[in-house]
């Protein structure tokens, strides 16, 4: 009105009356189909409110379009009567206008916004009766405590590379492979170990009273070659300390994708549980309504006593299997908080995958295996080195001290007649056969390593094709969900709705329908996570690369 210059007046008034009666009507349209997909086993609000608006989108607009090209030609009056006409046009026309965007938009938000905690808490607080002042302190911390439970679970739920991130900074694992590179880093210091200097001070009282006195130093060292294969042994030592890491990182890689994956699966699944919990809640109340008045008989009651318990229990073991999934993942989080992935529906990991042993080579297993045959060749190499002889160099000098003398002879020589001497021998090693053993049982170690290399190669070869078979039959299961199973699950639904509607099936065939498309979803997501349970030890089995 304000648009077209017009003052409010008793026709404007009439306008607004019929333009409420339009918007309530529109609204009633929206929530009771909101409110019969509900009944229909949809517990999820969002997926309720989104279908829901698709569906009655049409409905919505038709009304509101009717009314306005209804009133249009009393809005564009010039004739007599045109001044009472023109206001109660203009009033509803425009008003639908914006009703509608309201029914569309920001009733769908306030549905989801008072069908959750709020609205219950809210609801719970009214039934005690508090004093007005408490109330409103109550109400007041509600919202904050809900502000902070949301504000936690959006904080704590993690995609699954952050996971896999946190695991390998905190996993205590890992940070004892990084200890042990460390320790094994320092021990390369170690490769050069002579033995302990001798210092020596002699005196022989037995030479006729002469000075035979002396000081002198002596040194033992191995043959260089053999300080030159330590060092290289240490270095391949330290290698190995981190192919060891490598190998632990490959193995909680697995664990935290598989933990993840299972969590996402297990909260779809429970999901999929409560829409059926709903379904079969509401065919006991009917079985029992029915029983009650005579128009069943007791076995109708029973199957759906039965069927509600079986499914009670399912929810029941799914909700324990979550608490597990989160335990395990949390272990591996090196976390004592619960960790909650961020998707909300359970999400098919990428299936280009080709069959190829070849990569196996690569796992992380086998190339520590193959870091334990350089250790083992360098420990031989060291073994062999020690059969050459050791090396003694020594020095000896005329001692300064007074020399022995128990008959009182000055016999000293001058201070420039001193003497010095030294000495360069060989440690020959005669007696080598406990040397030869050692290096013998080296050479074994070597074989017996590299016999559990081919094993290991062989198992994961055929593990890998094992699991490659099981992950075709997972695609093969998962293509028919994803081009027919599905479909017919979302047909199945729709069909039913318009026949039960319709009065053409009962409601025991309808629940059975229900039931069945239910359990097609249930199926669909098992197939998912066993498809994503093949490919993830497929990458373990590769490497994960």
């Amino acid at each position: 009105m304000w648009l077209r210059g017009m003052p409010f007046s008793i026709s404007a008034g009439v306008g607004f009356i019929a333009l409420f009666g339009v918007a309530v009507l529109n609204g009633i349209v929206l929530i009771g189909y909101f409110n019969q997909l509900k009944d229909e086993g949809i517990t999820d609000i969002y997926e309720r409110v989104r279908k829901g608006t698709a569906i009655r989108l049409r409905p919505v607009i038709m009304t509101a379009a009717v009314a306005s090209l209804g009133f249009l030609p009393m809005a564009l009056s010039t004739g007599a009567g045109g001044e009472v006409q023109k206001p109660l046009a203009t009033v509803v026309i425009g008003g639908l206008i914006t009703a509608t965007l309201f029914t569309l938009l920001v009733l769908p938000a306030l549905y989801i916004l008072f069908n959750t905690k709020i609205n219950f808490k809210l609801n719970k607080m009214k039934k005690t009766k508090l004093p007005g002042n408490t109330a409103a302190v109550l109400l007041l911390f509600t919202f904050i405590s809900l502000f902070a439970e949301k504000s936690y679970a959006q904080s704590n739920q993690k995609t699954l590379q952050e996971c896999i991130d946190i695991a390998l900074k905190n996993n205590l694992q890992i940070k004892g492979a990084d200890l042990y590179i460390r320790q094994s880093q320092v021990l390369q210091k170690t490769g050069f170990n002579p033995d302990k200097t001798n210092l020596q001070l002699t005196q022989d009282p037995t030479s006729g009273g002469n000075i035979d006195n002396s000081i002198g130093i002596t040194q033992t060292i191995a043959f260089p070659t053999v300080y030159a294969n330590q060092n290289k042994l240490l270095k391949q030592e330290t290698l190995l300390a981190q192919k060891s890491k490598l190998l632990s990182q490959n193995e909680i890689i697995k664990e935290v994708t598989e933990a993840y994956y299972n969590l996402v699966y297990s909260s779809q699944k429970i999901k999929l549980l409560q829409q059926q919990d709903s379904i079969y809640s509401n065919f006991l109340k009917r079985a029992t309504l029915r029983y009650n008045t005579g128009e069943t008989n007791q076995l109708e009651k029973m199957q759906a006593e039965s069927r509600y318990k079986e499914n009670q229990l399912q929810l029941k073991q799914a909700n324990t299997t979550l608490s597990s999934y989160q335990l395990v993942l949390q272990k591996w989080l090196n976390t004592s908080e619960p960790v909650m992935p961020k998707e909300n529906e359970l999400p098919k990991m990428p299936d280009d995958y080709k069959f190829d042993t070849a990569a196996i080579k690569s796992n992380p297993l086998i190339e520590y295996y193959n870091q334990r045959l350089n250790v083992s060749t360098s420990q031989i190499n060291l073994e062999k080195s020690k059969l050459l002889p050791d090396l003694n160099v020594g020095y000896y000098h005329q001692a300064i001290i007074k020399g022995f003398d128990p008959a009182k002879i000055n016999r000293n020589y001058f201070p420039g007649t001193r003497i010095a001497g030294f000495q360069v021998g060989i440690g020959v090693p005669l007696f080598f056969g406990s040397q030869k053993a050692k290096i013998k049982a080296a050479k074994i170690n070597n074989t017996l390593i590299e016999t559990e290399r081919q094993q290991t190669l062989l198992y994961m070869q055929s593990s890998y094709a094992v699991q490659y078979n099981e992950y075709l039959k997972a695609k093969e299961g998962l293509q028919y969900y994803e081009t027919t199973g599905l479909k017919q699950a979302d047909d199945i639904i729709r069909i039913s709705n318009t026949a039960y509607t319709k009065g053409e099936i009962g409601y025991m065939e309808y629940i059975q329908n229900l039931q069945t498309a239910i359990n097609t979803r249930l199926q669909y997501t098992d197939a998912v996570n066993q498809f994503n349970q093949s490919i993830i030890l497929l990458n373990y089995l590769k490497g994960n690369k």
